[in-house]
């Protein structure tokens, strides 16, 4: 017992220690990572031939490390970084000395750049075989009589091998023509290849007479092609298109072969729902020549967009495979939207031309876009392009490729977004009250001193809708009457045209303008009404009355006015001038030269002399305002009255003598002499009755003279 007791003890003294002594040497081992190695872990797919894309995965020892994909031990087809350690890569094979099926093995091999170790695997490269005929892409098609060249070529062939290939063309006939050709040596990148030309350079009569497939085979299995014939150029049309500017109708070109110099019978027709309708004019016939029969139909406006047919018929010639093929008439709309490139809101009012290969422009009126930034166009089949304009600056393109599709109802439809480089800036110049309309804004280049946009206007809500180019500073500058308020930069409108969508106030200063009324005397106008109007628009923008010392004060927006004063009763005006309010405080002095005139009248008699008590009827502006009369010195007057057109009546003894109109400002004495009257012992007498008083006088002088002569006569005895 006691003996057990002392072995359970020695036991856990032993498992004691040694559990002390693992804990104290486990800090001293060196910790053990794992280390990643070279390797290829999958290429798919495992085999193929040249043009075949492959995926391949790795790793690399070098965390995120340079990789390079050898192809055959002599070729970089890829390079990139590991994620981490981990390789991700697709390339294509590239031409390579290959062997037909299973194939060559060409050796793949993943380079760590950094360390320069090496994984690689092996690829199955095998021969292929191609052959093709080169024709136009639809719709556009090969026509009877015409030639085509066949094209044959092998890839990942056996190295320096001159591959010689037996092509057979069967007809829609089922006729078979054949040839041989020779290819290129493979050389050293197993690709060979060789031209052959049908019908010319196949014997046994070869020909494209008969529409309809033709069937080429590369040594009779090895690769296979075809290619069709028709009697148009086109399978489609379009009706109408636009080109250069101009409306043209399309024109279908026909051509059949095999007719020697016959007749022959052409009939066009259309489908009117079910039924074949024939074309007006149709059918009619004309001569072959040399076999060839040629024929144009121009597309008349108001044809009928459907499903046509044509047929070609000779009374002396059967040919194995009837001459009837069908085309379609069709319009093609290429509608196209612009765009900002930023936000993909539509741009409105964006000049759009549209350009067809070397042909230049299709549209050269420059269409424009509407609200919604689309613009159609009439299109014909071919490759187009298009070029968005604004300010006749490029902002967009848009390479559309081929006029292509399905039509619907004979319809084709192609809608297109070009993405502009535009900004869209919306201002808003305001005063304290509110927007200001007619507002000269200009936007300029804020490095460079010539303006890039011409100067826009405000509309009558003070709002400036417009686009701006992007990548480049602006500087804003309005003008109100031809004089600058507001200058200010913004930054580059690619970095900024977020903040853009939302209006950019442009503040018209509020200015004080102070008016001070003086009368011809220099003195100030007390009380006068005071008129500030708006030049342009003709409203009231300020009014008041001056102050005991001749003055106004008034708020106006930063631009051009009027400024009036009146009379106290607002029926004159005293003064009126323009004043451009275009800095704060300004004072401006209207000089009212008509107020506070002294009127002085002297009137005279035929001699000069004064004639006193005339009675003097003063009118104002058809309004009589004064009655006065001449003193001993033959003056009358008057102090502190208001210029303008005066009418004067004169009476002397009760009667009207005389009547003046003028002008009155203060700027000479009137004087009325009166040549009706002579000043006798301080009175006016008429001069005509003073000298009929005075010859009156003298006759009678006379007579007496006369009696007293004959009184005194003695008498005779």
């Amino acid at each position: 017992m006691h003996r057990n007791t002392l072995i359970k003890g020695l036991i856990a003294s032993v498992l004691t220690i040694t559990i002390l002594a693992i804990m104290l040497v486990t800090p001293l081992v060196p910790e053990v990572t794992a280390v990643s190695t070279t390797a290829i872990t999958m290429t798919d797919p495992p085999g193929g031939q040249v043009g075949t894309e492959i995926r391949l995965n790795g790793t690399i020892e070098t965390a995120n490390g340079t990789y390079v994909l050898r192809w055959d031990e002599k070729l970089n087809v890829t390079m990139g970084n590991a994620t981490e350690y981990d390789v991700y890569a697709i390339f294509t094979v590239p031409q390579t000395v290959g062997e037909p099926f299973p194939g060559r093995e060409v050796l793949i091999e993943l380079i760590d750049i950094e360390t320069g170790s090496i994984a690689n695997t092996v690829f199955s490269l095998y021969t292929e075989y191609h052959v093709k005929a080169v024709v136009p892409s639809p719709p556009f098609q090969l026509q009877e009589g015409q030639e085509t060249v066949i094209r044959v070529n092998v890839t990942g062939g056996v190295e320096n091998t001159a591959y010689v290939a037996n092509i057979t063309v069967k007809n829609p006939a089922d006729t078979i023509y054949w040839t041989t050709v020779s290819l290129t040596n493979t050389s050293t990148t197993g690709y060979g290849d060789g031209n052959v030309r049908f019908p010319s350079d196949f014997g046994g009569g070869a020909h494209t007479d008969y529409m309809g497939t033709y069937q080429i085979a590369f040594n009779e299995t090895l690769a296979t092609a075809d290619f069709n014939v028709g009697l148009t150029d086109q399978q489609e049309y379009a009706r109408r298109y636009f080109s250069e500017g101009e409306e043209e109708t399309g024109e279908v070109i026909i051509q059949g072969a095999g007719y020697d110099d016959h007749a022959v019978t052409i009939n066009i027709s259309y489908y009117n729902e079910t039924a074949l309708t024939p074309v007006e004019g149709y059918p009619k016939e004309e001569n072959a020549s040399d076999s060839i029969l040629t024929h144009e139909w121009k597309i008349p406006d108001d044809a009928a967009l459907s499903t046509y047919n044509i047929t070609l018929t000779s009374s002396l010639i059967e040919k194995q495979v009837k001459d009837t093929q069908n085309f379609t008439l069709i319009e093609i709309i290429v509608s196209c939207q612009t765009q900002n490139r930023y936000d993909n809101n539509s741009l409105d009012g964006i000049s759009v031309k549209a350009y067809r290969g070397a042909l230049g422009f299709v549209y050269i009126d420059n269409r424009t876009t509407n609200e919604t930034g689309w613009v159609n166009f009439l299109l014909d089949h071919g490759q187009y392009s298009f070029g968005a304009y604004w300010r006749e600056v490029e902002v967009g393109s848009l390479s559309l490729g081929n006029t292509a599709g399905h039509s619907t109802d004979y319809i084709l439809r192609i809608e297109q977004h070009i993405k502009c480089d535009l900004a869209r800036v919306t201002m808003v110049v305001s005063d304290e009250d509110g927007p200001l309309p007619f507002i000269s804004v200009v936007l300029a280049n804020a490095t460079t001193a010539p303006e890039i946009i011409p100067p826009l206007q405000t509309n009558y809500t003070g709002i400036l809708p417009t686009y701006a180019f992007t990548g480049i500073p602006y500087r804003i500058e309005a003008r109100r009457y031809g004089y600058l308020f507001f200058n200010e930069t913004i930054g580059n409108l690619t970095e900024t045209v977020g903040n853009l969508t939302h209006p950019f106030l442009i503040k018209c200063p509020t200015y004080t303008l102070f008016i001070h009324a003086m009368d011809s005397k220099a003195l100030p106008i007390q009380n006068a009404p005071v008129e500030v109007i708006e030049w342009s628009s003709g409203s009231v923008v300020g009014e008041g009355e001056t102050s005991e010392w001749g003055s106004i004060r008034i708020n106006c927006t930063f631009g051009k006015y009027k400024a009036r004063v009146y009379d106290q009763e607002k029926t004159v005006i005293l003064n009126e001038t323009i004043v451009d309010v275009i800095q704060d405080q300004f004072y401006l002095v209207l000089d009212c030269r008509t107020v506070n005139l002294d009127l002085s009248v002297k009137v005279t008699d035929y001699l000069g002399q004064p004639i006193p008590n005339a009675v003097m009827k003063i009118e104002r502006e058809g309004i009589e305002i004064l009655d006065l009369t001449t003193g001993p010195d033959g003056v009358a007057s008057e102090h502190g009255i208001l210029g303008g057109d005066y009418r004067i009546s004169l009476y002397i003894a009760g009667r009207i003598s005389k009547v003046r109109t003028l002008y009155f400002n203060g700027a000479e004495d009137i004087v009325f002499q009166v040549n009706d009257y002579l000043v006798v012992a301080g009175y006016p007498l008429e001069v005509n009755q003073l000298i009929t008083g005075i010859a009156v006088a003298i006759i009678v002088a006379a007579f007496i003279g006369l009696i007293l002569v004959c009184r005194r006569r003695p008498k005779e005895s």
